[in-house]
């Protein structure tokens, strides 16, 4: 009568190998993960979507990208979502690239300027390699031919859901806290 109890310890034995089996399977595939730990910093003015006197609208926010991998990581693209339709919305290209070459970003129609080493626009493929730890930080900048909408007010704030695609095009996504700046609205209402 010995079958009774090696079957009844087979079974244990039996779930718990395969319970191991499951976690060194799982513990293999989350080693090759991409994680990409992303966070907002700054403040109101350096978070902040505005209005121009030109009827465009401007984006700014500093965002801090952390490669939480065991392995480099590319990063692809970015996109930030506004919850209204703008069709004409667009990051800053690199400023490197165009017919006059810069080595700062400038906002169009309204002349401001960002260092690039302040801007992380043109931190995609290979000036986005990030090694195991790295950390990318600095300014996200867009703009759009939408106005803001004149339900928002003046110091009002604005989730938009920012996203990160890595080398897979997986996004990495948070939403970013804007404050609402309508002053050059005032000028043409």
């Amino acid at each position: 009568m010995i079958w009774p109890f090696i079957l009844a310890h087979l079974g244990s034995i039996t779930v718990t190998a395969l319970l191991g089996a499951s976690w060194a399977v799982y513990t293999q595939i989350d080693k090759k993960r991409v994680r990409l730990h992303i966070t907002q910093s700054g403040s109101s003015f350096t978070n902040s979507v505005y209005a121009t006197e030109h009827d465009t609208t401007g984006y700014r926010a500093e965002v801090k990208i952390i490669n939480d991998s065991n392995f480099p990581v590319v990063l692809r693209g970015f996109d930030l979502q506004p919850p209204w339709n703008d069709e004409d919305f667009r990051f800053l290209p690199d400023p490197r690239e165009g017919r006059h070459s810069r080595d700062y970003y400038e906002m169009p129609l309204i002349q401001l300027k960002w260092p690039m080493a302040e801007v992380i626009n043109h931190r995609k493929f290979t000036n986005g390699k990030m090694e195991p730890g790295d950390v990318i930080e600095g300014f996200i900048l867009a703009i759009g031919s939408t106005p803001i909408p004149s339900f928002y007010k003046q110091g009002s704030e604005i989730e938009m859901k920012f996203s990160v695609y890595d080398q897979r095009s997986k996004p990495h996504s948070i939403h970013l806290t804007f404050w609402v700046d309508i002053f050059a609205r005032r000028f043409t209402e």
